[in-house]
């Protein structure tokens, strides 16, 4: 009794235990000895649960610190992405990628939402400006086979009026060529000789018709 009120519980037992060995019929000794080893186990069993719950409690509060430590750094990553210009292909593009990027390095951080979000706005902004440009580019294409379609027959038709000595209207058919084909057109250079030997020669001989003009 004096070991159990001071919680020495095993020399309790095995002060009991000696009693059984000198009078075995003690049933209350033995009830006595079962009480004390359920107690005492019942004692560790909830000494083991309450480090166990201070364990999972550690842990738990360790991935909590960790998981808004991590969201944290993912946001001061996201707020430093440079921001894109509206319109500016390349500005778009590059923040678009950066982006990509923040979101392989941290796919389960709940702050990418918003960088999810923004992606496909911007994909949706740059698909447009493509599309545009791709239009403009064409509209371009186009344009510059009409103005070599324009100059040529006009280049063509001066060379006409050049051999057949029609200086005043091979002279004009030269200049309209000059004045819609492209400023690299191939052909360029030669009319621009062309016209000038006309003019050299209308400024010297009139209207007089020379044998040929080359």
């Amino acid at each position: 009794e004096e070991c159990v009120s001071s919680a020495r519980t095993k020399e309790a037992i095995s002060w009991l235990q000696e009693i059984l060995l000198v009078d075995r019929s003690r049933r209350d000794v033995a009830r006595m000895i079962r009480d004390l080893r359920w107690g005492d186990q019942e004692k560790r069993t909830r000494v083991r649960g309450r480090v166990r719950g201070f364990a999972i409690l550690l842990v738990v509060v360790t991935l909590v610190t960790m998981a808004v430590q991590r969201e944290r750094a993912v946001d001061s990553r996201y707020a430093a992405v440079p921001l894109a210009v509206p319109g500016d292909l390349g500005s778009l593009r590059q923040r678009m990628q950066q982006l990509d990027r923040l979101q392989e390095e941290n796919p389960l951080s709940l702050r990418l939402w918003d960088a999810s979000r923004e992606r496909a706005r911007l994909k949706v902004e740059i698909a447009q400006i493509e599309a545009q440009s791709a239009q403009i580019q064409i509209a371009r294409r186009s344009e510059r086979e009409a103005q070599l379609a324009i100059a040529e027959s006009a280049r063509k038709q001066g060379r006409i009026y050049t051999q057949q000595n029609r200086f005043k209207d091979a002279l004009e058919q030269f200049e309209r060529a000059l004045a819609d084909g492209p400023a690299d057109w191939d052909q360029r250079k030669q009319i621009q000789i062309d016209v000038a030997a006309i003019q050299q020669w209308t400024a010297k001989h009139g209207s007089q018709a020379p044998g040929s003009v080359k």
